[in-house]
């Protein structure tokens, strides 16, 4: 997929178009679209945006509606729903995308582990391995 290809996919979708609809008028799957195309612009995205300093929530808001903004975004990204990466579920593609939202409030709200554990109903100490484990694929 040329670099043309992966924008005008991100810009569809940043539009409104379904995965599903993507993969189809592209002709690849919907798993590939969110592995080659999404995922890693996400990645690039915060990690840009980190090194810069910048933050991708409005200063306006603050707490909970921002906790929940994100939440929400990285659920989005990865084609699941809220529900999901807030339920219970041990499936590696929910724990995964639970764990990025996990150190995007912290790092955007400057929580600290206990709260971030607090709003996602989780321990400390599991937060803490989720942030970490993520700074090292990063």
């Amino acid at each position: 997929m040329t670099p043309r290809t992966r924008r005008n996919v991100l810009e569809r979708f940043a539009a409104g178009d379904s995965l599903e609809i993507l993969a189809e008028d592209y002709r690849i799957t919907e798993k590939v679209l969110r592995e080659k195309v999404l995922r890693p612009f996400v990645r690039a995205a915060f990690a840009s945006y980190a090194a810069l300093g910048q933050d991708l929530y409005p200063e306006s808001w603050s707490g909970k509606p921002r906790a929940r903004a994100i939440v929400s975004t990285v659920a989005r990204t990865h084609d699941m729903t809220v529900a999901d990466i807030m339920g219970r579920s041990v499936k590696r593609s929910i724990t995964k995308a639970r764990h990025l939202a996990m150190w995007q409030v912290s790092d955007a709200l400057g929580w600290s582990n206990g709260e971030v554990g607090k709003y996602f109903r989780r321990d400390a100490s599991t937060v803490h391995s989720a942030i970490r484990r993520l700074r090292g694929e990063l």
